[in-house]
């Protein structure tokens, strides 16, 4: 209220009346996210609160939010421990240097991950991730079409929208078998509101899994790092 009252003698100047005149409002009823989390408390089902913003919103077909559009109650309701499983495919685009003659399965790999994660305290998170890649061809008779690994992450909060990031993936029988060209990366989490902008420092040469995991990546202990930038936004679907 405070702020409120600092700019109150200007914003009739501004044409800006009726935007403060809603922010009153959203102090006296509450925003959008706290009457989400009042549905919640109330019924203890996540599809009541869909129904509720579709009856809000008067729209019956699939509903498209934003995560962040739900941060709050995802905040409120979210578990300090979580067990996933991440499936994915990948294609190669790049042509075999070699006069074997491939086809279109040659270029397919599979990748299958069982994330566990916990977070200890309201700034540090860490996870696990047992890792399996296949690859349906290989360049040579040394390199395994099936390999293993584990995947150690952690996240650490500086303020309530910057965190640290450190991600490090052991592959077990990789072909070279060296520590320093497993996938290591550095990086630092921006959230922004609507966005989280990533900016990393890895050893690794491609984005997914496979690519990190199995390509000829850099070695971290010789300096040999690159720079990467993500921005990331989560959408989801309701029906």
């Amino acid at each position: 209220y405070e702020l409120l009252d600092f700019v109150d003698d200007v914003v009739d100047q501004v044409g800006a009346r009726h935007a403060i005149n809603y922010v009153h409002k959203m102090l006296e009823n509450g925003t959008g996210a706290d009457k989400q989390i009042k549905v919640f408390n109330e019924t203890n089902d996540l599809n009541k609160v869909v129904d509720y913003i579709r009856n809000k919103i008067g729209f019956k077909g699939i509903l498209v939010t934003d995560d962040i559009c739900m941060y709050a109650l995802h905040g409120k309701v979210g578990q300090q421990k979580s067990l996933l499983t991440k499936i994915s495919l990948a294609l190669q685009n790049k042509e075999w240097k070699n006069e074997y003659q491939e086809v279109f399965s040659d270029r397919l790999s599979y990748f299958v991950q069982l994330p566990v994660g916990r977070k200890f305290t309201d700034r540090f998170t860490l996870q696990l991730a047992p890792i399996m890649v296949y690859r349906n061809l290989v360049k040579t008779s040394v390199d395994p079409n099936l390999v293993y690994g584990c995947e150690l992450g952690a996240r650490f909060k500086i303020t309530n929208r910057m965190a640290l990031v450190l991600d490090y993936t052991y592959a077990v029988n990789r072909f070279p078998n060296k520590l320093s060209y497993n996938p290591l990366s550095l990086g630092v989490d921006i959230e922004t509101g609507g966005h989280v902008f990533q900016l990393h420092f890895s050893n690794a040469v491609g984005m997914n899994e496979r690519s990190s995991l199995l390509d000829a990546n850099s070695n971290w202990l010789n300096g040999e790092i690159k720079l990467g930038f993500n921005l990331s936004r989560v959408f989801q679907l309701y029906n």
